[in-house]
């Protein structure tokens, strides 16, 4: 007879499947004969219950993300697309009106200038929208590729205070620029990753802010660096910050909110940070106003060793 055994079995007991374990181990006397078996037998049921419904937990959660994958590819292809697709005639939007605001063979009315500035204008902003979302999807897909090269965060300043300098006048706001005597003249960082950080920062700070001014502040921190944006605007509420930078929300998300926009930037300059080695850290008050300090490693050229203020 069977000696030793170590088996799983399956019965049928009243129509429903029962597992068990039988296990078979010789008993031996002090002589070394065999003087009978121990036989064991275990209800295992339960456990194979527990098993299964792993096994197929596991099984869903492969194909939840294979499913989740592609739709995140086909969502980047659409995105893509859609972006290249609406940027071609932008761009030609953009152009006629340049050419028309030139004065190039053209003479415009006062009311015909500024109907074409504001073309410009919404052209201008809708085409920025549609790099933030090709940005994201890039972002999300794993295909955003930042390009360090040396930059000049001077100079970087002066390009951000021209290129929104139009909202300071539009609402009669100051704005200042200060630069760290201790930050070097050159380091190494993705240019455009940080304009659409630092104008993200600024466009929204312009927006919620009425009165007072826009500060953009740029400091040395040992091996950091910091962008600081703020402002004297509405500030944000408490429970507002727990959700401030994730995508597609804003504070005010009811139908009649006073303010513009699809919640996108605040969630860009996040992830662009974090793509970047750094952060981004919010305090605000309400009705004080806000500060956004966005962190970054400090990496030099080397033969760099003179400061901005030098």
């Amino acid at each position: 007879g069977v000696k030793r055994a170590d088996a799983e079995i399956q019965v049928t007991l009243g129509g429903k499947p029962l597992w068990f374990r039988l296990k078979i181990t010789p008993l031996n006397a002090q002589n070394g004969d065999m003087i009978g078996r121990v036989v064991m037998l275990q209800n295992i049921t339960q456990l194979k219950e527990i098993n299964r419904a792993l096994e197929d937990a596991r099984d869903e959660a492969v194909r939840a993300r294979a499913e989740a994958e592609e739709h995140s590819r086909l969502k980047s292809e659409f995105l893509s697309t859609m972006s290249h697709e609406l940027r071609t005639p932008l761009n030609a939007i953009e152009g006629f009106t340049s050419i028309m605001l030139s004065g190039m063979g053209v003479e415009l009315s006062p009311k015909a200038e500024d109907m074409v500035k504001r073309v410009s204008a919404n052209s201008k902003r809708l085409l920025h929208l549609i790099n933030d979302f090709l940005d994201l999807s890039r972002i999300e897909s794993g295909r955003l590729e930042l390009i360090k090269e040396p930059i000049s965060p001077g100079q970087l300043a002066r390009k951000w205070q021209s290129e929104v300098s139009v909202l300071a006048e539009e609402k009669g706001l100051d704005f200042i620029v200060t630069i760290d005597p201790e930050l070097p003249e050159t380091v190494i960082e993705d240019d455009d990753a940080l304009s659409k950080i630092t104008v993200n920062l600024l466009s929204n700070a312009f927006k919620f802010t009425h009165k007072g001014h826009v500060s953009l502040d740029m400091q040395r921190d040992d091996d950091k660096w910091k962008i600081i944006v703020s402002d004297t605007g509405i500030g944000v509420p408490v429970h507002a910050r727990e959700y401030i930078f994730d995508e597609f929300r804003q504070v005010d998300g009811s139908s009649k909110r006073l303010y513009g926009g699809t919640g996108l930037g605040l969630s860009l300059v996040q992830k662009l940070s974090r793509a970047m080695g750094g952060n981004v850290v919010l305090k605000s008050e309400l009705g004080e106003g806000s500060t956004f300090t966005v962190t970054l490693p400090l990496v030099l050229p080397e033969e760099t060793t003179q400061g901005v203020g030098q």
